[in-house]
């Protein structure tokens, strides 16, 4: 029971804060001798709830960033996947003009996978960005070289994009090139 009326506007704030302040030595209201036991159990329980609720709304909205950080590269890799195969069909025997449309279909893909994809997928990216450049030195002669090497080197290449990119949504599962093999290979020439 609350007699004192300095206490009258806690009851105003809560029954939680109202019931953790108690007087133990009722007095007169001008009796400065008075002494609040403070129910200290309520308190560190409100604070550990709202110090549990402000952890628990920063953990959820960082797992829903990364979850559509997870979403966002998944259509971004698609794309990508789907870039290389179009180039690669046009890239030993296509027209000019349809290699050009392809390669710059191509480079924009890998520029928005270089925006957000992980460090392990672009460095496969790159390592496929470069066994192009020496396949396409060999066939214009600049350079000597096996092109069905290259073309293995190439798709090889490939299959490690696609081994990095699963690896980035396998959380922590590793993803192996025995996993995804036998994939199907188009006859390239």
């Amino acid at each position: 029971e609350i007699r004192h009326p300095g206490f009258a506007g806690v009851l105003r704030l809560g029954p939680a804060v109202a019931e953790a302040l108690r007087i133990q030595r009722a007095g007169h209201a001008d009796d400065a001798g008075w002494v609040v036991a403070v129910n200290w159990a309520v308190i560190i329980a409100a604070l550990v709830t709202l110090i549990g609720g402000v952890f628990v709304y920063r953990w959820q909205k960082e797992t829903d960033r990364l979850a559509e950080l997870a979403k966002e590269r998944r259509e971004t890799y698609r794309d990508f996947i789907e870039a290389i195969d179009v180039y690669m069909l046009v890239f030993f025997n296509g027209e000019l003009e349809a290699k050009r449309q392809a390669f710059s279909r191509y480079r924009v893909a890998k520029r928005k996978v270089f925006l957000i994809g992980s460090s392990w997928v672009l460095s496969a990216i790159n390592a496929h960005a470069n066994a192009l450049n020496e396949c396409e030195q060999v066939m214009t002669g600049a350079r000597m070289g096996v092109a069905e090497e290259l073309n293995d080197a190439i798709v090889k290449a490939e299959d490690e994009i696609i081994v990095q990119m699963r690896n980035d949504f396998a959380y922590g599962v590793g993803v192996g090139l025995a996993n995804i093999v036998p994939l199907r290979r188009e006859i390239r020439k």
